[in-house]
């Protein structure tokens, strides 16, 4: 089994995009803290219309693509749990598009490198 560079950049670009992640994850809970109140908008926003509770499961899902990232990208540097890594770099994709696409071929073309 020769190592090549990919399942590497395939982990540090996963971490990068959940480091991201995560970021976005804090602004959204910033944002969903200042919109909780209805007069945020000037009134223009029904009671009933919970913009508080949108943007914080939005922030939860968020968190969670976040950590599943760094984690997975963690075990694609240590070329362990190839399944754990590609779902990582698969669910970065829907965060981070440019960073996930890549980070997912290269974990899925370098599976023989994973213990």
């Amino acid at each position: 089994m020769t190592k090549t560079c990919k399942p590497t950049v395939a982990g540090i670009l996963s971490i990068i995009a959940g480091v991201f992640t995560l970021i976005g994850f804090i602004v959204l809970v910033i944002v969903g803290y200042f919109t909780s109140s209805s007069d945020t908008f000037g009134g223009l926003v029904s009671p009933a219309a919970n913009i508080a509770a949108i943007w914080l499961v939005l922030s939860m899902l968020f968190f969670v693509i976040g950590v599943l990232a760094i984690i997975g990208g963690a075990f694609a540097l240590q070329r362990k749990l190839w399944g754990l890594a590609l779902a990582g770099s698969i669910l970065v994709i829907f965060t981070s598009f440019y960073l996930g696409i890549p980070a997912t071929i290269l974990t899925a073309i370098s599976r023989n490198e994973f213990e």
